[in-house]
Protein backbone atom coordinates (compact mmCIF):
# COMPACT_ATOMS: atom_id res chain seq x y z
CA UNK A 1 0.00 0.00 0.00
CA UNK A 2 1.22 3.14 -0.74
CA UNK A 3 2.27 5.40 2.67
CA UNK A 4 0.88 8.68 1.69
CA UNK A 5 -3.13 6.66 2.07
CA UNK A 6 -2.22 5.29 5.32
CA UNK A 7 -4.12 8.74 6.90
CA UNK A 8 -7.13 8.62 4.48
CA UNK A 9 -7.54 4.88 5.14
CA UNK A 10 -7.45 5.67 8.85
CA UNK A 11 -10.01 8.15 8.53
CA UNK A 12 -12.64 5.91 6.27
CA UNK A 13 -12.52 3.32 8.53
CA UNK A 14 -12.76 5.02 11.79
CA UNK A 15 -15.50 7.34 10.13
CA UNK A 16 -17.41 4.08 9.16
CA UNK A 17 -17.17 2.84 12.54
CA UNK A 18 -18.19 5.95 14.03
CA UNK A 19 -21.16 6.63 11.72
CA UNK A 20 -22.34 3.11 12.76
CA UNK A 21 -22.07 3.29 16.37
CA UNK A 22 -23.46 6.99 16.46
CA UNK A 23 -26.83 5.40 14.59
CA UNK A 24 -27.39 2.36 16.78
CA UNK A 25 -26.99 4.96 19.93
CA UNK A 26 -29.28 7.30 18.17
CA UNK A 27 -27.57 10.91 18.29
CA UNK A 28 -28.79 13.93 17.07
CA UNK A 29 -27.62 14.94 13.72
CA UNK A 30 -25.46 17.56 15.20
CA UNK A 31 -24.21 14.74 17.63
CA UNK A 32 -23.31 12.69 14.64
CA UNK A 33 -21.63 15.57 12.55
CA UNK A 34 -19.52 16.84 15.79
CA UNK A 35 -18.20 12.94 16.80
CA UNK A 36 -17.48 12.40 13.23
CA UNK A 37 -15.27 15.68 12.96
CA UNK A 38 -13.30 15.50 15.70
CA UNK A 39 -12.82 11.49 14.80
CA UNK A 40 -11.60 12.38 11.26
CA UNK A 41 -8.93 15.09 12.54
CA UNK A 42 -7.86 13.12 15.35
CA UNK A 43 -7.24 9.69 12.78
CA UNK A 44 -6.02 12.26 10.30
CA UNK A 45 -3.18 13.11 12.50
CA UNK A 46 -2.56 9.88 13.77
CA UNK A 47 -2.40 8.62 10.86
CA UNK A 48 0.41 11.42 9.51
CA UNK A 49 2.34 10.65 12.20
CA UNK A 50 2.40 6.92 11.45
CA UNK A 51 2.84 7.77 7.87
CA UNK A 52 6.55 10.32 8.94
CA UNK A 53 7.65 7.31 11.19
CA UNK A 54 7.37 4.82 8.61
CA UNK A 55 8.81 6.93 6.48
CA UNK A 56 11.45 7.59 8.43
CA UNK A 57 12.59 3.66 9.22
CA UNK A 58 12.46 3.84 5.76
CA UNK A 59 14.92 6.15 5.09
CA UNK A 60 16.90 4.69 8.14
CA UNK A 61 16.68 1.14 6.78
CA UNK A 62 18.12 2.57 3.24
CA UNK A 63 21.28 4.48 4.48
CA UNK A 64 22.46 1.58 6.56
CA UNK A 65 21.97 -0.49 3.20
CA UNK A 66 24.51 2.02 1.52
CA UNK A 67 26.72 1.83 3.95
CA UNK A 68 27.26 -2.04 3.97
Amino acid sequence: MNRKNIPLVMMLVTGAVVSVITYIRNCTVQEKLAALLITLVIFWILGSILEGTLNRFEIGRASCRERV
